[in-house]
C-alpha cells in the first residue's frame, strides 16, 4: 500500500489548525443537519429516510447544497403526486443520468445498488446522510482534493470547475482524512466537513 504523503498530511493539519470554533462546531454538525433535512424531505413526501437521502446524494454531483436540496424536494413532490416518466421534473445536472437513478430509488430499489461502486463520492455522500452518527466513509470531492494537495484556483471559488477526483486518488486521498479524523477522536465525516468549510472559506475571501 502507497504510504501516506507528509505533505498532503501537513496540509490538512495546516488548514486544520486554522479553524475558527464556527468551523469547528459547523463540521462536526453538517452531517446530522443534513440528515435532519433527509428527514423533513421524507415525512413531507412519504418516502424512506433511505431513499429521501439516496435522491439528495445521486442528484449531488455538480450540485451546491441548496440546489442539491431543492432538485430533491422538486423530484419527491412529483413523485408523491404520482407524476412517473417525462412527466417528472428534469432535475440535477447532467441530465437523465442521475434522474434514472433517483428514479430506481424511488421505485423501490436500495440506494446502495443504485449507486454504483465506481460512484464512491456518491456512495460515501448517502452513507454519511443516512448514518451520520456512524458511518465511516468519508467524502472526497474536488474542495477536498484541492484542500488535501493545496490547489488553489484561478477561478471564483476554491476548487477550478476542472479539478476530478480520479478513482485511484480517491482511496488515497481519503486514507489521510481518516488518519488525521482519528488522531484527533472525530469521524472521517466530521475532519472532511470542517476541513471544506474552511477551504471552501478561503476560496469565497481571495
Amino acid at each position: 500500500m502507497k504510504p501516506l504523503s507528509r505533505k498532503i498530511t501537513n496540509n490538512l493539519l495546516a488548514l486544520w489548525e486554522s479553524r475558527t470554533e464556527t468551523d469547528e462546531s459547523e463540521g462536526l454538525l453538517w452531517y446530522a443537519r443534513a440528515n435532519r433535512r433527509g428527514q423533513e424531505l421524507s415525512l413531507r413526501h412519504d418516502v424512506t429516510l433511505s431513499q429521501a437521502v439516496g435522491v439528495i446524494a445521486v442528484l449531488s454531483p455538480g450540485c451546491e447544497w441548496g440546489k442539491n436540496l431543492q432538485y430533491s424536494d422538486e423530484l419527491l413532490a412529483a413523485w408523491n403526486s404520482g407524476r412517473r416518466g417525462s412527466e417528472l421534473p428534469m432535475v440535477g445536472v447532467y441530465g437523465n443520468r442521475n434522474l434514472d437513478k433517483a428514479k430506481l430509488i424511488l421505485a423501490g430499489h436500495s440506494p446502495v445498488e443504485v449507486i454504483p461502486d465506481s460512484s464512491k463520492k456518491v456512495k460515501a455522500f448517502y452513507s454519511c446522510l443516512l448514518q451520520p452518527s456512524d458511518s465511516l466513509a468519508v467524502v472526497i470531492d474536488r474542495h477536498a482534493k484541492c484542500a488535501a494537495l493545496n490547489l488553489r484556483s484561478t477561478k471564483s471559488g476554491a476548487a477550478s470547475q476542472d479539478v476530478t477526483v480520479r478513482s485511484g486518488e480517491y482511496d488515497y486521498l481519503s486514507r489521510h482524512y481518516v488518519k488525521l479524523a482519528d488522531r484527533f477522536g472525530l469521524l472521517p465525516s466530521q475532519f472532511q466537513a470542517a476541513l471544506w468549510l474552511i477551504w471552501k472559506k478561503l476560496g469565497e475571501n481571495e
